[in-house]
């Protein structure tokens, strides 16, 4: 692992580390230096790709609803010696990332260009809304925040990931492409399948990894607590009119700035990264880099979406209250997604020590999904480890890469 250091911490937090927590919120935010800097501009995912030594061609897919999305199509690098595969692949990362996340840890730990590498076609997603998908054809999303920034996983099911589909079927002439989704990327298709099945036919296998759907089982204290006030929470954020997630260019500065050996790392950055990102094991050598492309932009209902499946134990459609919920469901309830509908196959992989996609709602899941080929616990692995932390080429890239080569 070279010069990459593992720090483990409890997975549990306790009030000192919610402490700690609030103390990142007040300093990120009072601090003169912080709040009197300009914008925090975020680094291209494209300029990282490139400098790895890959070629990296930008594509644009416009949705229904008028966004426009960016995708970044992978190929190996030059001296790469792998016959090409040519089997599209289409990775899709988690809420408050972009397609950075498959290519953050280096030209040897990043998934992207482990698949690349190996002669797959691989094209990188980056859902409305985020750092890189910042366009639409009618609304700007710093004048129209509002408009741009209303939209949940739900959209992203629904409007985003088909279009793409189609466009990546197009441009390589295929019938069909393998999909890997962690996290978001595994709740949005679950999403798409079930709402739109069609589209299953177009999916050979679906690798999702930790992917959210049932959140009944979830025992992350900190959104626990959230999720029982998180009506309350979003009647504030309307009155207050904000719209997408607020004080990155604080949150980063400040990680960004503190991420050098010493008491305030130590103590506060380093646990406020532990838990925020539901990580157990620290590549230390991502700090700072991370915080340069992520969190990105994210509207607040996505982040409330989620708090609402917490809170009712459900994976369903969005709850705006009953009598908007009469009106677009003709149901004072939102639907719940039919997960018997989503027939691609499916492959799982998900840690023992994650707080936020337990063992025991994939055991759930597992018992609805029609065609799960396979699933496998793996140990020791907390929600963000499994592109970003220091062990997955070995325990687990080897054995996805074989189920993209079977299907």
């Amino acid at each position: 692992m070279g010069d990459k250091k593992i720090i483990d911490y409890d997975q549990n937090i306790g009030t000192m580390n919610i402490a700690k927590l609030f103390l990142v919120y007040l300093t990120t935010n009072l601090c003169g230096f912080v709040r009197n800097a300009g914008a925090l501009m975020y680094r291209s995912p494209v300029k990282l790709i490139r400098s790895e030594g890959h070629t990296c061609d930008v594509h644009e897919v416009q949705t229904e609803d008028g966004y426009i999305l960016e995708l970044h199509r992978v190929s190996a690098r030059m001296k790469s010696k792998e016959k090409r595969i040519n089997k599209p692949v289409l990775l899709n990362h988690g809420v408050l990332f972009s397609s950075v996340q498959f290519a953050l840890n280096g030209k040897n730990n990043s998934l992207a260009f482990y698949l690349a590498d190996l002669g797959y076609d691989v094209w990188l997603f980056n859902n409305r809304g985020n750092s890189v998908s910042m366009k639409h054809k009618v609304w700007d999303p710093d004048n129209n925040t509002k408009e741009f920034y209303d939209y949940s996983f739900h959209e992203i099911g629904m409007y985003d990931i088909p279009p793409v589909i189609d466009y990546i079927l197009n441009e390589t002439n295929s019938e069909q492409l393998s999909y890997i989704g962690y996290s978001q990327g595994g709740t949005s298709f679950y999403i798409m399948a079930s709402t739109r099945p069609e589209y299953n036919k177009k999916i050979s296998v679906a690798v999702l990894v930790a992917p959210s759907s049932i959140m009944r089982n979830s025992f992350n204290m900190f959104l626990n607590i959230l999720s029982r006030v998180i009506y309350t929470l979003e009647d504030m954020t309307r009155t207050l009119g904000i719209y997408r997630l607020p004080f990155l260019d604080y949150f980063r500065r400040f990680f960004i700035m503190f991420s050098a050996p010493g008491i305030i790392r130590n103590w506060i950055t380093l646990p406020a990264h532990v838990q925020v990102l539901q990580t157990q094991h620290v590549d230390e050598t991502l700090l700072p880099k991370m915080y340069y492309y992520s969190p990105t932009y994210t509207s607040s209902r996505q982040l409330f979406h989620y708090g609402q499946l917490i809170h009712s134990g459900k994976f369903r459609q969005y709850d705006y209250g009953k009598k908007e919920n009469l009106k677009r469901y003709n149901s004072t309830e939102p639907p719940c997604y039919d997960l018997e509908k989503v027939t691609a196959p499916i492959v799982l992989y998900y840690g023992d020590s994650d707080a936020l996609v337990t063992e025991k709602d994939i055991e759930i899941v597992s018992e609805i999904l029609p065609n799960l080929v396979y699933r496998r616990l793996l140990k020791g692995y907390q929600h963000s480890d499994f592109f970003n932390g220091v062990d997955q080429v070995k325990d687990f890239y080897g054995e996805l890469a074989d189920f993209l080569n079977k299907y």
